[in-house]
């Protein structure tokens, strides 16, 4: 089941793409129709899990477990839907120039307010009992979500003066831009990169297992919840600096310095143990997360070629995302059958292939194409 997190996460957050690039085509009502699906079909799966969890000593622990997932995959279904229109939209908010940078603070304030959430999470499990603290945090997430997606509401977007006959885009046209993207040799090749990448991304619930057994140091869940502020930390510092370092260089560096990150936590683990090995694992993870997030998508933004780029996004992450359906699941089968640090000497030896992939084979795209400023 830890392994099926993994998969649902990263997997089935990519698969309903392809839908959401269909269903969002009229540019013009996109933030609205945005917003009110966040408010229907995405942040009400915590308060139903908050719900599982009020009423668990009534019911059995399967129950209450697979709910818990069922709940979870609602709420990650319901965010693959729209995540390419989503970052669609951010992407044509701003110029090529700036919007890295953009990127990187806003994602580091968020990851920066996450650091606190995580010392904060750790400081509940360990305060209050049994599944009280997990149902305190999902009605905390439930509401903070809600008021942020309702911010969004302010934004002025461009689009929202513009004629709808400009705005709209038929479906037909969707399928005949995921042919035009996957044409070009460069696209290609960064996708298989990312994908080499995945194993070593897929370990990351696999750190808290690591660190709780006693060839990891025997941690308890508290320390492990509150050194998984490292983690978001890191992110938050990468968000930063990759994101500037992009707009002035290109984020093809930004790619490669995220899956080299991938490579040091990894040896960490293999090589050392304890709370400090467990923070600096979670730190270099995090900087992978800013790559995988801020350096990914700029990538995939400035990687189209063609004029709608929500499909691009859409099935350039299908082909990088889907062997995240299967891989986590298989990373659990080895873990339990080999041992942690099997899993673990695999997925750096597949990092190191993709570090090597990226540097030698894999072009910063702003030198082969040129891009509108928007």
């Amino acid at each position: 089941m830890i392994g099926s997190i993994a998969a649902i996460e990263r997997g089935l957050v990519v698969v309903p793409q392809v839908f959401g690039a269909v269903l969002f085509v009229n540019r013009r009502k996109r933030k609205q129709r945005l917003v009110v699906w966040h408010l229907v079909l995405v942040i009400p799966f915590l308060f139903i899990n908050a719900a599982i969890l009020y009423f668990a000593e009534s019911q059995s622990q399967a129950f209450t477990r697979w709910g818990l997932l069922l709940g979870f995959s609602g709420y990650i279904v319901g965010m693959g839907c729209i995540i390419s229109v989503w970052l669609d939209w951010i992407a044509h908010l701003f110029k090529t120039s700036i919007r890295g940078t953009v990127m990187g603070l806003a994602f580091f304030a968020l990851s920066f307010a996450s650091t606190g959430g995580s010392l904060l999470a750790g400081w509940i499990l360990e305060t209050l009992p049994g599944n009280r603290s997990f149902l305190l945090l999902y009605l905390g997430a439930g509401i903070v979500a809600i008021i942020s997606i309702l911010i969004h509401w302010l934004i002025d977007d461009p689009a929202e003066s513009a004629d709808d006959s400009v705005n709209q885009l038929a479906a037909i046209d969707v399928w005949q831009s995921f042919r035009l993207s996957l044409k070009d040799v460069n696209f290609r090749q960064y996708l298989f990169g990312r994908i080499l990448a995945a194993p070593g991304f897929s370990i990351v619930p696999f750190i808290a297992v690591f660190y709780q057994s006693l060839s990891g140091g025997a941690l308890n869940d508290a320390t492990i919840v509150a050194s998984g502020a490292a983690m978001t930390f890191g992110t938050a510092l990468a968000n930063l600096l990759l994101g500037r370092m992009g707009d002035t260089y290109g984020h093809r560096i930004g790619i490669i310095a995220g899956t080299a990150f991938q490579v040091l936590a990894l040896v960490i683990m293999l090589m050392s143990t304890g709370a400090m090995s467990c923070i600096m694992a979670y730190f270099c993870i995090g900087i992978t997360g800013s790559s995988a997030f801020i350096s990914h998508n700029n990538m995939m933004f400035e990687t189209c070629t063609h004029d709608n780029r929500s499909a691009h996004i859409a099935v350039g992450n299908l082909l990088v995302y889907l062997p995240l359906l299967v891989i986590p699941v298989l990373a659990g089968t080895v873990a339990k059958t080999w041992g942690l640090r099997t899993l673990f000497a695999l997925s750096l030896i597949s990092s190191i292939i993709s570090v090597a992939w990226f540097i030698l084979l894999v072009k910063e795209p702003r030198r082969i194409h040129a891009f509108s400023s928007e």
